[in-house]
């Protein structure tokens, strides 16, 4: 009887592990990737056809709708996120109010912050534009260029550089606060 409690037992061991009953979290979020990945190809069906013989019309059509999935899935994901803790050294204001911090850095000296939001990158860049250039920040930089803008400003010995990035196909716009 002994042998056969420890041949049931060495079962249980052998094939809990795999049959993924102890997956991290990582694992499960790649699974529901997967998942959604085959969900969106049977949704698609024959779509994409034959890609060798696909003109550009159609390559650029349905290009247009992986991305669309991709803004959509990166939409679900940050939805589901907790926005994480504002470090002592960055004053409150600083952060766009409906945004989630996604990324802390906190150094002796100095801390950097990437905060996302769903507004549109024309609501975040006028937000700041009138924080550090009406307020009593001096602006000593300001680029614009395809896909992100930044402002570099300082207050006395405060210095901050906040950098608003923007894509085509993606619903979220990231910020860079470096202080």
């Amino acid at each position: 009887m002994k042998n056969v409690f420890k041949m049931f037992l060495l079962i249980v061991i052998i094939t809990l592990p795999l049959s993924g009953c102890f997956k991290s979290p990582e694992e499960k979020a790649a699974d529901d990737i997967s998942d959604a990945m085959e969900d969106w190809g049977k949704a698609m069906g024959d779509s994409f056809g034959d890609v060798d013989n696909m003109d550009s019309e159609d390559m650029a059509e349905n290009m247009g709708n992986l991305m669309e999935f991709g803004s959509k899935m990166e939409l679900a994901e940050f939805e589901k996120q907790a926005s994480l803790d504002l470090p002592k050294a960055i004053p409150e204001d600083l952060v766009y109010s409906s945004a989630k911090i996604t990324s802390v850095s906190d150094r002796d000296t100095s801390a950097d912050i990437t905060i996302k939001t769903t507004d549109d990158s024309d609501k975040v860049i006028d937000f700041y534009k009138s924080l550090l250039k009406d307020g009593d920040w001096t602006v000593s930089g300001e680029t614009m260029e395809s896909g992100y803008y930044s402002l570099t400003a300082n207050k006395g010995t405060e210095n901050v550089d906040v950098t608003i990035y923007f894509y085509d196909f993606t619903s979220l716009t990231e910020v860079d606060i470096e202080y």
